[in-house]
């Protein structure tokens, strides 16, 4: 089970997740509303997870979105295949 622990302080938000050694911190303050501490959580808690090969895992505001990175287009409008740039 993964653990998300949030840390609210007068001047500064801490997260840390399990396994992790050291806490993230972003500025709090006064002005700081529900919404605005949700962005910066989403923000310190970002995770991009990389498979074995090319396949990979974006995990973004409590969705997960499987990637197969062999498949993204690149800017030439080809694709990544075996070590290789092929024709889309």
């Amino acid at each position: 089970m993964e653990v998300l622990v949030i840390d609210v302080g007068g001047t500064h938000i801490k997260v840390m997740t399990s396994g992790c050694v050291e806490a993230r911190r972003a500025e709090s303050g006064a002005d700081l509303t529900p919404s605005r501490m949700v962005e910066r959580v989403h923000d310190l808690t970002l995770f991009l997870g990389l498979g074995t090969g090319l396949g990979s895992a974006l995990v973004s505001e409590h969705i997960v979105v499987p990637l197969e990175l062999g498949t993204l287009r690149i800017a030439t409008a080809s694709r990544w295949r075996n070590g290789s740039v092929a024709p889309a």
